[in-house]
């Protein structure tokens, strides 16, 4: 398995380009996971709606910011969950983590033997209203895409970076 942090700002066709790698290669099993994905089933707790307005947002990084200040290591040890969950697959795999924040992204390099990727979008800086989407190029990161594509180029990016991953041998899993 090989696990692939990705990054950028909000509307910078992550999620687009995660799909598109869903469907490129059919021998490669993408999974994906979100360190918000947590923080916004406990904001539903505390009656969020699901919005994602500039108050939300903030409100969602200082809510995942106050669950690293309460144990750092919450979000490797969800990953190593999904990691260890996939332990008998017999073939190639893939995890994509999106993540923000620098330090969060280097502690997931290390714990997994992770590459980097961060998608830009030169027309989608987004706003910067929390430390999670104002850090978002404060990292180096492994592999950049520049997403000023049309669908079909982004597919054939998509197509050519799991080609890139796949030769890559030293992005596997460290157990």
């Amino acid at each position: 398995m090989k696990v692939v942090v990705i990054n950028g700002t909000p509307e910078s066709g992550k999620d687009t380009f995660v799909d598109f790698c869903k469907t490129a290669n059919k021998q490669v099993g993408i999974i994906s996971y979100s360190t918000i994905d947590t923080v916004k089933k406990i904001a539903g707790y505390l009656g969020w709606d699901g919005r994602k307005t500039e108050l939300d947002r903030k409100f969602l990084a200082e809510l995942k910011s106050a669950i690293t200040n309460w144990d750092e290591d919450f979000f490797i040890k969800e990953i190593r969950q999904i990691i260890n969950l996939y332990k008998s697959v017999n073939y190639q795999l893939v995890l994509f983590v999106f993540c923000r924040e620098p330090w969060q992204i280097k502690k997931i390099v290390e714990n997994f033997n992770a590459a980097t990727l961060l998608i830009e979008r030169k027309d989608k800086k987004g706003k910067q209203s929390n430390i999670a989407d104002s850090s978002v190029f404060n990292y180096n990161y492994d592999y950049k895409i520049k997403n000023n594509l049309t669908l079909k180029e982004l597919q054939l990016e998509a197509d050519n970076f799991l080609e890139q991953l796949r030769k890559d041998d030293k992005h596997e899993v460290c157990d």
